[in-house]
């Protein structure tokens, strides 16, 4: 028997339940990733995601740095995965509202992402999708890097999709130019800027600014004089438009900035963070549909909600009652991109995921 607690995360396409398996000897909770193809591109995105859990596991990488996988399966079709409850606090919650960090928490956590994306480099995956959103918190303070559903593998046959964030996107991935573990050393770059400046590129409500940005490579760091030299030598390292001239991210680990780092310590999670999950307050922490039993409904349900804004939509139904409003899938768009039902099912059997029922308990459950 299994409850769902809360609505934990939003993804483009999917949605991140604190689920929690009830037993008789013990009751442990998970996160719950939902991905609802209710578009073709939704089914690339799970199997990028896929295609990275196999190979690090393929790899024999073991970071606590990247998620744990428990389990996946498909659900309605759709597939699922079960991974290691995280706090619900990411970077963006730690410098929500114009919180600066200073440079001594910035290089902690940025010296904690580059040995999560050496990891990841070292195996020939472009994250490709490296922002605040994405890089989550664990209880204990220390980061874990996730989402790797816009993620490329280069030694794969399979076209690069140059998807990401446009706020962070590389100005090679932009222009579709160039693939490599290059691009994550810029979006790090934007990053920094975020914890240290706030951000460096407008949002979607300027979006022809945004997008020029993304094509020439372009930013802005308020008060970037006031930095101090090892980190104004950083940023402009990460940030060379030119990814010829950009390091890789092992090469980070020399500059001044993080002269003073023992990188054996940092990989080994040794380091004690300076800030604890429960110590953040921002837009996750007053989430006010993470306990609503008609959100934590489309944990087992078959359809996604519609959004606005990110937001999930809601409607009157012919009863009159608010309901959540859902995105019924259009079998017909699929089968002009060449995936019938029985093709998606094929894809993802090819990971292990078959389709499988679990036992839910529908009560209503308060957020704890």
């Amino acid at each position: 028997m299994f409850t769902v607690n809360k609505l934990i995360g939003k993804g483009k396409f999917s949605l991140v339940f604190d689920i929690e398996r009830q037993d008789s000897e013990s009751n442990a909770r998970f996160a719950f990733k939902r991905t609802y193809l209710y578009m073709p591109d939704a089914i690339q995105c799970a199997l990028r995601e896929c295609r990275v859990f196999k190979r690090l596991k393929d790899t024999n990488v073991d970071s606590e740095f990247f998620p744990k996988l428990y389990d996946s399966f498909l659900m309605h079709g759709s597939p699922v995965l079960v991974m290691h409850l995280l706090s619900d606090k990411t970077l963006f919650d730690l410098v929500y509202g114009g919180n600066n960090l200073s440079e001594d928490l910035a290089r902690f956590y940025t010296a904690e992402i580059v040995c999560a994306l050496e990891k990841l480099h070292e195996i020939k995956i472009v994250h490709l999708d490296v922002k605040p959103n994405n890089i989550l918190l664990r209880e204990s303070g220390h980061i874990v890097l996730g989402d790797f559903d816009r993620s490329h593998d280069l030694t794969s046959e399979i076209r690069a999709c140059f998807g990401g964030t446009y706020q962070y996107m590389a100005p090679e991935v932009f222009k579709k130019v160039q693939m490599s573990t290059k691009a994550d050393v810029w979006s790090l770059g934007l990053v920094v800027c975020t914890l240290v400046r706030g951000i460096s590129r407008p949002g979607h409500e300027k979006e022809s600014t945004l997008l020029q940005m993304a094509f020439d490579g372009g930013y802005t760091i308020e008060r970037f004089e006031e930095l101090s030299g090892p980190l104004q030598g950083f940023l402009k390292s990460c940030l060379q438009v030119d990814f010829n001239s950009r390091p890789e991210i092992k090469e980070l680990k020399y500059c001044d900035f993080f002269k003073d780092i023992n990188w054996d310590d940092v990989g080994a999670c040794r380091l004690l963070p300076p800030i604890l999950p429960t110590d953040i307050s921002g837009p996750n922490s007053n989430r006010s549909s993470c306990s609503d039993p008609q959100v934590l409904s489309l944990a087992y349900t078959e359809h996604m909600p519609r959004r606005d804004c990110g937001a999930i939509k809601y409607e009157i139904n012919k009863e009159g009652l608010k309901c959540v409003a859902l995105e019924k899938v259009n079998w017909e768009r699929f089968d002009k991109a060449g995936y019938s039902g029985e093709k998606v099912k094929e894809l993802f059997c090819e990971y292990g995921m078959l389709e499988r029922k679990l036992k839910w308990n529908k009560a209503n459950r308060s957020e704890k």
